[in-house]
């Protein structure tokens, strides 16, 4: 690219490389997958304030 000039490393550092996505598209989640995981997050957040409740008393 040297003697090709800078129009040429121009065009070179412009093209995009075809890259695939690095994960799947994302898709919908029913109402129990929902409900199962506010569920978990819930429960998690209960263990965590037990667990933690010692160290600030």
């Amino acid at each position: 690219m040297r003697r090709q000039g800078i129009v040429a490393w121009i065009k070179a550092a412009s093209t995009m490389p075809d890259l695939t996505p690095p994960c799947p598209p994302h898709r919908r989640l029913s109402a129990d997958e929902i409900a199962t995981s506010e569920l978990t997050l819930i429960l998690a957040s209960l263990v965590v304030s037990l667990t933690v409740e010692p160290a600030h008393a």
